[in-house]
């Protein structure tokens, strides 16, 4: 009787577990929009329009990117960018290498805020949920408007 016990507790606990964390891996659209949010947008902004709060406060003007990302230009070149950095743009290796430490191919973060980058400037604005904290809109860059 006790191994049933045993195995009924581990069964209930693997479920609350599971309750609590539905999608604990994020998709790659979701991690982009993590990662933007997290190292993109002080400067970028919410659009991807070099109107972030923080770029006012720079010398170097923050390119508009709201249209998409640059034609022309090799993506792993921005990737590169993205992960090195770029004149005063700093480089995001070293925090993308400690997301995931048994993950060796960290570009592919790079790869996922490029590819939200990509669509958030022209994904329609969304209206402000109740919980938000400001009445200015948010923007949604749902799982089929990406590009990638």
């Amino acid at each position: 009787m006790r191994p049933f016990v045993s195995f009924l507790v581990l069964v209930v606990a693997t479920a609350a577990v599971a309750k609590e964390w539905p999608n604990k891996v994020p998709s790659a659209v979701e991690r982009g929009r993590e990662l933007y949010e997290r190292h993109c947008l002080a400067c970028h902004g919410d659009r991807a329009a070099g109107d972030g709060p923080a770029a006012a406060a720079l010398v170097v003007k923050i390119p508009d990117l709201s249209q998409g990302l640059p034609a022309g230009v090799d993506r792993e070149e921005l990737v590169r960018i993205v992960m090195r950095g770029k004149g005063a743009m700093p480089g995001f290796d070293e925090s993308f290498h400690d997301l995931k430490p048994w993950e060796t191919d960290y570009r592919s973060y790079a790869r996922n805020v490029l590819d939200y980058m990509d669509g958030v400037g022209r994904a329609p604005a969304r209206p402000p949920s109740d919980d938000a904290e400001d009445d200015g809109p948010e923007e949604d860059l749902g799982e089929g408007q990406g590009p990638g």
